[in-house]
């Protein structure tokens, strides 16, 4: 009496993912040469420690297409669920083909290797806190410059203020170069992290209007509040 063969084109296969939670398959050709028989077989997963139980017709995270078959050349597929594994690790399983072949068992390794967790770190601006900072600083001492030449020039109106030394002026543009900073680099961290970013218009507008409060501050520290705290001081 003929008994069937079993040939199978591999004795392990290995999956790895290239993004978590994928299904991989990979196909196996199983076939017998024998003639005038007909091979009759049923795939199962070997039963592991760290493994939910499991009856030999369902597993957790590897599944065949078809389990069961009854032919002498069939393509069967192996289907890997990456999503009910851990990212970044390495498992290993056997599954077994159960069959009415003189060799009733015929085993293979199934090596899955899962994908990295990715995760999107957002960066602050550097570059843009680093050119809005400079142009502050920049406009800032334009400004004091400016001030400066017009006390000069009109001393008689500028005197009768209550602006009354160079180091007010400095004293009242740095304080606005730090007001409007903390303002424009808080806000910009905000947009980016919150908005998800501007277009070209807004930023143009967002920029002069940050130009704008840092310079009316400064202006007014040193018209109002800066000739007091210096002279208190």
């Amino acid at each position: 009496m003929r008994v069937p063969e079993v040939n199978v084109n591999t004795s392990e296969l290995e999956f790895i993912a290239n993004k978590v939670g994928e299904k991989i398959s990979k196909t196996i050709i199983v076939s017998n040469p024998i003639p005038e028989t007909t091979l009759q077989g049923k795939w199962s997963v070997l039963p592991h420690p760290s493994d939910p139980p499991h009856t030999p017709n369902s597993h957790a995270w590897i599944h065949f297409l078809p389990q069961k078959f009854e032919e002498n050349n069939i393509n069967c597929k192996v289907i890997v669920d990456t999503g009910k594994l851990k990212a970044d690790q390495y498992y290993e399983r056997e599954v077994v083909l159960i069959s009415n072949a003189q060799e009733e068992n015929y085993k293979l390794k199934v090596k899955v290797k899962t994908a990295k967790l990715k995760v999107n770190i957002i960066f602050p601006p550097y570059r843009f806190i680093s050119i809005f900072s400079t142009s502050l600083i920049v406009i800032s001492w334009l400004i004091t410059l400016l001030v400066i030449w017009l006390t000069q020039q009109y001393p008689e109106v500028w005197n009768d203020g209550y602006i009354t030394s160079t180091e007010e002026y400095i004293s009242g543009e740095l304080l606005g170069v730090i007001v409007g900073g903390i303002i424009g680099i808080f806000n910009e961290i905000k947009k980016i992290f919150f908005n998800k970013g501007f277009n070209n218009i807004t930023t143009f507008i967002y920029f002069v209007s940050i130009i704008s409060t840092s310079i009316l501050t400064g202006i007014s520290a040193e018209i109002g509040f800066n000739p007091y705290l210096i002279r208190v001081c």
